[in-house]
């Protein structure tokens, strides 16, 4: 298994805000993009059922796929700022500990709110983010589920089969596109978090020099005494 090559291509012909992080693993790739329309979309270029494996081998890659995933399936959506909490009691000039309070009881409301969102439109599922397209009816809309192992994520791109067969037509088989509404999403306010992820593969795609994390600096020595990289990503 090879190494993970992350590129970025701006689109020339818009605001260079707009552009796709490609994320190229054996031939797979896995698009991350930021169209004019103001939305983020994943794509793959594999058929149905692709899994893109991001691992603790590229490791800046795979932190913030990590941070994704648990902002998401641990409903924290808007951290908990204490450092904030404490500036606002000085400032409105109130008793620290009961601004506190209240923040951390407005905070847990919150996230019941989310987990029961992300509950009841099946966002989140035994530990499984299932993602379906903004663009279509959650029942035949292409989706992706992304699943945590021990030194990786799998990102596994599907699209069934409609029972309708005038909708057939509507989906590219071979290269599987997801939306992700930045307005209007049926997941939001989750949608937030792949905004962020664009942003921090983009930044990292045009950076220079980057260093490597001991974790995998201890998979590479793995690799380099023979095992087999792909086993030790999906390792339980």
């Amino acid at each position: 298994m090879e190494n993970i090559k992350i590129t970025y291509q701006s689109l020339e012909k818009y605001i260079e805000d707009f552009g796709r992080v490609n994320l190229v693993r054996d031939g797979l790739k896995l698009s991350i993009y930021f169209a004019p329309n103001l939305d983020v979309y994943l794509a793959i270029n594999g058929g149905n059922n692709s899994s893109f494996i991001i691992g603790k081998d590229s490791a800046l890659i795979y932190d913030y796929f990590d941070k994704l995933y648990n902002d998401i399936t641990n409903y924290n959506i808007y951290p908990f700022n204490e450092k904030e909490i404490l500036n606002r009691a000085e400032m409105e000039e109130r008793d620290y500990h009961k601004v506190l309070e209240d923040a951390q009881r407005f905070y847990q409301e919150r996230r019941d709110l989310l987990k029961a969102k992300a509950k009841w439109s099946d966002l989140v599922k035994d530990g499984v983010i299932n993602w379906s397209s903004d663009d279509y009816d959650r029942d035949v809309a292409p989706k992706f589920k992304i699943e945590k192992r021990k030194n990786a994520y799998i990102i596994t791109f599907l699209v069934e089969k409609p029972q309708n067969p005038l909708e057939m037509g509507l989906f590219n088989y071979n290269n599987i596109s997801v939306r992700v509404r930045m307005s209007g999403s049926r997941y939001d306010p989750f949608n937030q978090t792949f905004m962020n992820l664009y942003t921090n593969l983009k930044n990292l795609a045009l950076e220079e020099g980057q260093q490597i994390s001991i974790d995998e600096y201890l998979i590479r020595q793995r690799v380099l005494k023979g095992e087999d990289l792909k086993k030790i990503l999906l390792e339980k």
